[in-house]
Parts: structure tokens; C-alpha cells; sequence
């Protein structure tokens, strides 16, 4: 064995030990081994004697009977780590992690058992996730899982040593685009996703601006929503990311967390950040048109008076073309987004208003940009026939328990 391999398996080892001792140390539930009887011990002295032999099968059976015994070996397995004999320091090594490994999936499994709490549990990170997230079984299954996966996390969460840094790390990690590999995007574990959402708990505002962006590429990726979806512990992950959700609703990039609204399908919190963010003023235009879209797709009727104001707003949101538009410049206003939405909400057809290049879609309720119209008189004329239908149908229309109902689809065929 080279100098230099020998130095990099010493510096794995250390590694290793490190992140279990630390685990051990922060999980009091664990059951005390007996101590040993002065035969027993003599026993296991003399077993660790011959992890040096210079037969191979006595060093290996030496080995299998000191795993056996557990960890009532520790306290002489501690003393073997400073023995001058380079085989025995290397096998007690194995040994050591071994018996620590072992012994700390037993204290996972009491942990997740402990489900009325009748034992003291310091597993790192526990406290807040049981305050934050959960602490039923189902809730215990999950983090034990995140603690196997994600141990060195979970402490640094703990501690809040350099929890931002440490947060913006792991997220680079975890990005499904972050480097090239050979076999396609990367697709995170949930158990990760789920201790990336726990420890961004602990961020303040700006903080959570910062990692804004990434953490929407990583929770809007496909493969991370179709994980998620179909999980075991997808309602436990998907309350963790709404809560995610209305921590970031007041940022400058809201249109990242309502896009996650509606992705998720979160119809209370999108109910509930919907009717907040649309009567706020300081919010941009786009922010407020997702807003609306929360409000339509996830409500009824009783919502249409909160997007009413909008309809005077004419700032372009967006401009596209399409081979329809015969090399034309659609635009599409504030008001144009808004008024297709309020035809979806009372049942009309948005052709017969005029608008030629609306693409339906289930998640937005329609292609955000395709709510437009070259010619300025099409929009007015679109405007004034809605002025029109609402002057003669607003009371029907917020009285009838008929369009109080949620409707999802439109009249496909009338599209392009």
C-alpha cells in the first residue's frame, strides 16, 4: 500500500468515525451495554491480541467473535486504537465503525418505535423538526431516513454553524443541472429535498432571496415533482415545501413560489398568498397576474371582485409571436391576462371575445403569454364586450350557486 493511499483511507476512516461518534453523542435514547465480566473482558483482550496473529483465519475469526460481542468491547476496542501493532490499529478501526453503525440503526429503530415519546431522543435536528414539521410515526420514518442520508447536514443544522453557506452548498449539490453528467440531470432523494426545506426554516429574508432561484429549479424539476407526488412521504415533503412556499411570498422573485403553488396544486395556501399578494401594489404586475391565476384556479365566483381593479391596467407583460400571428407581434397587457381568466371563472369562451392565440393549460389555466392581441381595437373591442356581459350578469353571476363551482378545462375545440 502506497504512502499516499494510506493516507487517504486514514483520512476516510476519521471521516467516518467523526460523523458516527457525533451521531452516537447526540442520541441519549440509546441502552447502555452491560460491562463486561472480568472473564468476558479478559476475553476480548485476548481477542484483540489476535487481530495482530499471523494467521490470516484466526485474525478474521478474531475479528467476526469481537462484532459478535458488541459494543460491551468498546472500552478495550478504545485503548487497541494507540496500539502499536499496524494490523490491529486497522481491524479495530473496522470494528470500531462497524459496532457504531450497527448500534446506531438499533437507536433509529427505537426512535422511530418511540412514537408516544416516552424516550429521550437528541438525534441532531430533531427538536425542530418535530416543532416544525411533525413527530408522528410517518413523520419519525422520514427522519430517520433524512438522518442515514444526510447526517453532516442535519448536525450543521443543528448547531447553526454557518447554516446559510452550508444550505447554498448542499443546494448546488442537489441541482438537477449542476454539472454534465454522463448519465442525464441528476435526481435528488427526498430525504435530502426534506433537509434542504428544514434547514432553509432557519434563514431570514434576504437569505432566502439569495437561494430563491435554486431552490425553485431544484423542487420544479420533473423528476423531483413526480418523486414527491409518488412518495411514501409526499403529503409530509409537500406540507414542508407550502411551508417553504408562504416564507417566501413577499420576495422580490414571488412569481417563483406561486408558480410552485400552482405546480403543487396548494389550493389553500394559494387561496390564502392569492387574495394577500393581488391588492398589494408594490408587487410587480407579473407577480399579480400569478396571483390572479391562484385565485381562479383554486376558487370561485366570490373571487372575480378582487380582480376586477385590474382590468385598467395596460402595462405589456408580454410579447411573442407565433406562425398564426404571420410574423406579427402579439402583446399581451395586465388586462388581457386578467380578462381571459375572468371568462374562464363564468364559463365563456375566450374565441368569441376575440382572442385568437389563447393556449389552454392545467397548470396556469392558460399559456401566460398567449393572452394578447396585435391590433389594439380587438382589445377594446374585447374590454367593452366584457363591460358589457358584466353590467347585464354580475348579480347572477356572484348570487348563482352554479358559478360558485371550480371549473379546470376549457372549450379546447375553440382553440387554435
Amino acid at each position: 500500500m502506497t504512502q499516499n493511499s494510506r493516507t487517504i483511507r486514514n483520512k476516510l476512516f476519521v471521516a467516518t468515525v467523526g460523523i458516527w461518534i457525533l451521531l452516537c453523542l447526540n442520541s441519549s435514547v440509546l441502552v447502555a451495554q452491560d460491562s463486561p465480566t472480568t472473564a468476558e473482558q479478559a476475553k476480548i483482550v485476548e481477542l484483540i491480541k489476535q487481530l495482530g496473529s499471523e494467521s490470516f483465519q484466526i485474525r478474521e475469526q478474531a475479528q467476526s467473535q469481537l462484532l459478535a460481542t458488541g459494543l460491551a468491547a468498546q472500552d478495550e476496542l478504545s485503548k487497541a486504537l494507540k496500539s502499536a501493532d499496524l494490523e490491529i490499529r486497522f481491524r479495530v478501526r473496522r470494528i470500531y465503525v462497524e459496532l457504531l453503525q450497527m448500534d446506531f440503526q438499533r437507536r433509529l429503530t427505537l426512535f422511530v418505535n418511540d412514537v408516544d415519546g416516552k424516550l429521550k431522543h437528541d438525534l441532531p435536528a430533531w427538536k425542530m423538526y418535530r416543532e416544525k414539521v411533525g413527530s408522528s410515526l410517518e413523520h419519525r420514518k422520514l427522519f430517520a431516513a433524512m438522518v442515514r442520508v444526510e447526517a453532516p447536514f442535519l448536525i450543521a443544522i443543528e448547531t447553526k454553524t454557518n447554516i446559510y453557506s452550508t444550505l447554498n452548498t448542499r443546494l448546488k449539490d442537489l441541482q438537477p443541472y449542476g454539472s454534465t453528467p454522463s448519465n442525464g440531470p441528476k435526481v435528488a432523494r427526498l430525504e435530502s429535498i426534506a433537509a434542504i426545506l428544514l434547514a432553509s426554516m432557519q434563514l431570514d429574508n434576504t437569505q432566502l432571496n439569495r437561494i430563491i432561484s435554486p431552490m425553485y429549479n431544484l423542487l420544479n424539476f420533473q423528476e423531483t415533482k413526480n418523486g414527491i407526488r409518488g412518495g411514501d412521504n409526499s403529503g409530509i415533503i409537500k406540507g414542508m415545501i407550502a411551508s417553504y412556499i408562504e416564507q417566501n411570498i413577499e420576495t422580490a422573485n414571488s412569481q417563483l413560489p406561486l408558480t410552485l403553488v400552482l405546480e403543487y396544486g396548494f389550493e389553500d395556501v394559494g387561496l390564502r398568498i392569492g387574495r394577500k399578494l393581488i391588492a398589494d401594489s408594490k408587487m410587480s404586475s407579473l407577480v399579480r397576474e400569478y396571483a390572479a391565476i391562484c385565485l381562479i384556479r383554486f376558487g370561485t365566483a366570490a373571487e372575480i371582485p378582487k380582480l376586477l381593479p385590474m382590468l385598467t391596467e395596460k402595462s405589456v407583460i408580454h410579447s411573442w409571436s407565433t406562425s398564426q400571428a404571420k410574423g406579427k407581434i402579439i402583446k399581451t397587457q395586465v388586462r388581457d391576462a386578467i380578462l381571459v381568466l375572468l371568462l374562464h371563472q363564468t364559463k365563456q369562451d375566450a374565441a368569441d371575445y376575440g382572442f385568437r392565440f389563447v393556449q389552454p393549460n392545467p397548470i396556469t389555466v392558460f399559456r401566460v403569454y398567449s393572452a394578447g392581441f396585435i391590433e389594439d381595437a380587438e382589445r377594446e373591442a374585447a374590454h367593452s364586450q366584457w363591460n358589457k356581459w358584466w353590467d347585464e350578469n354580475k348579480e347572477m353571476v356572484l348570487k348563482s350557486s352554479v358559478v360558485e363551482e371550480k371549473y379546470h378545462s376549457w372549450p379546447t375545440q375553440n382553440f387554435p
